[in-house]
């Protein structure tokens, strides 16, 4: 899977530069290890791997799917990513620190993040990956690597009152499986 899917990716830096690909999946689905796979292969430089993990809105807890994310700057920066010499950019992290972002623009720039793919955003991607996993194994996933990483119980116990149901409103709405144009299957 892995390798069709850097077969595509090198296929399209011969016609475009920079190639746009977007990895989204439930939360703990594997995007983050996807990304980071690609970013290895293609050695780019982690800050120059966009993710939106790093680009909250100023106060995301407790809003509807969309607005958990700052969605004006990561709209911009998906618009001008093909004229712009670098990623620069202003993010966010999940407790509301600054996040300055001023890279060399990569060959191939990697996005991703939970509820990337919409109708009117999922054009700026040359390849759309869906990682997919069932919403149950990425939920789990997420909550076992959070424990492992010292989250407190109230942090995990989000996974379940916040960020699944999240994910699972998303997946019934937009169905992002059929706006991908990849559809990554090595997790179970």
């Amino acid at each position: 899977m892995f390798d069709e899917l850097i077969r595509q990716i090198e296929a399209l830096t011969k016609e475009k530069n920079p190639v746009v690909v977007g990895i989204s999946g439930f939360g703990g689905s594997g995007k983050t290890t996807l990304a980071n796979q690609i970013r290895d292969y293609f050695k780019i430089e982690n800050g120059q791997t966009v993710r939106l993990d790093n680009l909250f809105a100023e106060n995301h807890k407790d809003k509807p799917i969309f607005e958990d994310y700052d969605w004006r700057v990561i709209s911009k920066l998906l618009r001008d990513v093909r004229s712009a010499k670098r990623l620069q950019y202003q993010g966010r992290g999940f407790f509301g620190e600054a996040i300055p972002f001023d890279e060399p623009m990569p060959c191939v720039v990697i996005v991703e993040g939970v509820r990337l793919f919409r109708p009117e955003s999922v054009d700026q991607f040359d390849i759309a990956v869906w990682i997919d996993a069932s919403l149950e194994f990425a939920t789990k996933r997420g909550e076992q690597r959070d424990k492992e990483r010292g989250a407190d119980e109230a942090h995990v116990k989000r996974w379940e009152t916040e960020w699944a149901p999240k994910d699972k409103e998303y997946f019934d709405t937009y169905s992002p499986q059929k706006l991908a144009t990849f559809l990554y299957k090595e997790y179970k």
